[in-house]
């Protein structure tokens, strides 16, 4: 059964189309990623379904209307906000269930910093205490925008890890935008925005260099470099592995 529902949604900014007629159907329980260009409008995007925008059309969560539950719809963005002194302050403003804070702070390593100043915390550690905080308040939807712009390889894999493990715990639903491809590993299904549109697509078609291009996505390294190799026919248009790539080209 689906549990956010958006139909027919338009939206113009200064007369300019951002989106039209826009249909999604998402299913509780689902991480969705949306990969576009910078750009192409994902932030907005994120900012109508928290209701933060005026629009045309319908967006549902669990059968109500948006501007009923904006308090239960989490935005993360790239932007860190800390109002208390210390992680357990902060956190306690959203639950008294220490039981339930010690966990979530071990599993996202921040435990031993937990008497520590909100305000020295690195981008990583304030990134993972956004992501505790959202996850503690229970939302009927988290919204995630591109918060993984500033971290290094190692950083993100570990954020998107817990993220993934909690979406399955308790069974969030999630819709994340991203201009990268390779953070695309922990979804469920994947969307494309193009030309005011936003379509799902299949995992063998979002591999294929037109749509890659068309949409300047950023890609990982190793399909740069298979495209290239392909174009000199140093390797077969139907590997797709690293092993197989370098095993063909020793040959």
């Amino acid at each position: 059964m689906n549990y956010v529902n958006i139909e027919n949604l338009s939206f113009s900014y200064d007369d300019k189309k951002i989106f039209s007629n826009v249909n999604m159907q998402i299913r509780k329980g689902d991480f969705i990623s949306i990969l576009s260009s910078n750009s192409s409008g994902k932030t907005t995007f994120l900012r109508l379904i928290k209701g933060l925008l005026n629009y045309n059309g319908t967006i549902t969560v669990d059968n109500k209307e948006i501007s009923t539950i904006k308090e239960n719809i989490c935005l993360l963005t790239p932007f860190t906000e800390s109002y208390s002194k210390t992680i357990l302050d902060e956190l306690l403003l959203i639950t008294n269930d220490i039981v339930k804070i010690k966990k979530i702070l071990k599993d996202f390593d921040l435990y031993d910093e937990v008497n520590k100043s909100t305000q020295s915390l690195s981008y990583f550690d304030n990134q993972k205490l956004n992501i505790i905080k959202c996850i503690l308040k229970n939302p009927k939807l988290i919204l995630i925008d591109s918060i993984f712009s500033f971290l290094n390889k190692h950083e993100k894999l570990k954020i998107f890890s817990m993220i993934k493990k909690y979406q399955l715990e308790l069974n969030l639903t999630i819709i994340y935008t991203t201009v990268n491809l390779e953070d695309i590993l922990f979804s469920d299904s994947v969307y494309i925005i193009n030309n005011k549109k936003i379509s799902l697509i299949s995992m063998e078609d979002l591999f294929t260099s037109k749509i890659i291009k068309d949409n300047h996505i950023n890609i990982p390294v190793f399909y740069e470099l298979k495209d290239k190799l392909k174009l000199y026919n140093l390797i077969s248009d139907n590997v797709s592995i690293i092993d197989e790539m370098v095993d063909e080209i020793c040959r």
